[in-house]
């Protein structure tokens, strides 16, 4: 069974939810859930651990019969996840890291370090001002020191 497929515009994920599950599902054997990506290999990686999440959902459902969770609720827990994944790739894209590549990984550590150096030498003050431009920015008009 497939856990990956591609629809039109992104792949999705498939849970195929266990025979002995599937009263509490409502009768359902599957169902999908955008993975909000067109690359086959990041989809990939994404699925293979949305299956290790869900087959952990399924054990803990097994575990407490009396389990509320509806393909909804469990739909939601995947798009958070997927939603973290999301983050933290962006994150790394930020960085310039490839993270199969030992070289690119200590340019994104040594960019990390200097990017703290830079935040650790600013002045407080420096950060009042920003903070002062934001809030006038946003329309609050309150008190300033």
């Amino acid at each position: 069974m497939k856990s990956l497929i591609k629809s039109q515009y992104s792949y999705l994920f498939v849970s195929y939810i266990p025979k002995d599950l599937s009263n509490h599902f409502g009768g359902k054997n599957k169902f999908r859930v955008s993975l909000k990506s067109v690359i086959f290999s990041e989809s990939k990686r994404l699925s293979q651990s949305l299956i290790i999440v869900m087959e952990r959902i399924y054990d803990e459902i097994r575990r407490d019969m009396k389990s509320t969770l509806t393909i909804e609720d469990v739909k939601d827990i995947l798009r958070k996840e997927i939603k973290r994944s999301q983050t933290h790739s962006n994150y790394f894209s930020y960085l310039g890291v490839h993270r199969r590549n030992d070289t690119s990984v200590g340019e994104g550590i040594r960019t990390l370090q200097y990017e703290e150096d830079k935040l650790n030498n600013r002045n407080k003050s420096d950060y009042d001002s920003e903070v002062k431009k934001i809030l006038l920015r946003e329309g609050y008009s309150g008190p300033h020191k």
